[in-house]
This record gives structure tokens, sequence and C-alpha cells, in this order.
């Protein structure tokens, strides 16, 4: 199963990069600004991730790219341990998915400093896990989220150096 597993991540990875590549490309053409209307719920959309999940540490600071590159190094080491362990091809397959896409993000993050980002779904002025900074309601939302876990963190930093 390892092999099996390993050979999805890595189609995984270079259909990811590929899909990137040619977004970026769609785009720097220049005359479609950065989104582009398909449907009534989906666009495709340029924006550039250098945080975590939903815009979390996106400040742009350089050590994110190597602290969260470190980080799913670590994982993706994990799970290839975990993929020499199973028994089911289902799950080989889809613990391949889950590594390739941690590789093709890792790729972008140390060739641009952040991952690539292109998909966006929503319904209305919905948007479905987007990371897209123009729609000001969800990026505020996402700023108070952030800024309430730093908040957290700190606070939690203060109490254990008090012990």
């Amino acid at each position: 199963m390892l092999a099996r597993g390993l050979v999805t991540a890595v189609l995984v990875t270079v259909l990811d990069q590929l899909s990137k590549a040619a977004v970026v490309a769609h785009f720097s053409r220049g005359a479609l600004g950065d989104r582009e209307t398909v449907t009534s719920f989906f666009n495709l959309a340029l924006t550039y991730n250098r945080g975590i999940s939903f815009g979390l540490f996106n400040g742009g600071a350089g050590l994110n790219a190597l602290v969260f590159s470190l980080a799913a190094a670590a994982i993706v080491a994990v799970l290839i341990f975990w993929l020499s362990r199973v028994g089911s091809p289902f799950l080989a397959v889809a613990i391949g998915l889950i590594i390739g896409g941690a590789v093709g993000n890792v790729i972008d993050r140390i060739r641009l400093g952040a991952v690539v980002d292109f998909l966006d779904f929503h319904a209305g002025y919905l948007h479905v896990a987007s990371r897209l900074h123009r729609f000001a309601a969800f990026h505020r939302a996402r700023k108070d989220v952030a800024r309430r876990v730093r908040g957290r963190i700190a606070c939690a930093i203060r109490d254990a150096a008090r012990l």
C-alpha cells in the first residue's frame, strides 16, 4: 500500500503544481484582474496565502514560509510512516491525497513564500472557506478570529510565566 499512496501523492503534487501554474499564467495576462466568474456559485480568484487555513497568521512575515514548511514536512513524515502501516487501498490513496496536497503547498511556500489559492465557492456574498481579502466582511471576521487567537495565546504564555 505504501507504493499506491506514494504514487497518488506524486500525481497529486504534479497536478497541484500544474493547475496553480495554469491559473497564475491565466491571471498574469492582466486583462481579467485577479478574479473571474465561472458560475453563479464559483469563481476563479488568484490569491496568495502566507498563513494557514482561513487566513490565520497571514501577516506575510518571512518566517511563516519556513515555519509552516517545516511543520508540513513533519506532518508528511508522520503520514508516510502511517502509510507504511495501512492495509486498505482506499486509506492508502486518501493518505496519498493529503501528502500530495501538503507537498504542493510546501513547494509553493519555498518558491513563492505563500500558497497559491484560486478556488472560490460562494452563495451570494457568503464565500465558503475563502481566503480572499477583498470581501471585507469575511476579511474582518478572520482578523477578529486571528486577534482572539493571538490574545488567548498571549494570555496562556503570561499565565504560564507566572507559575
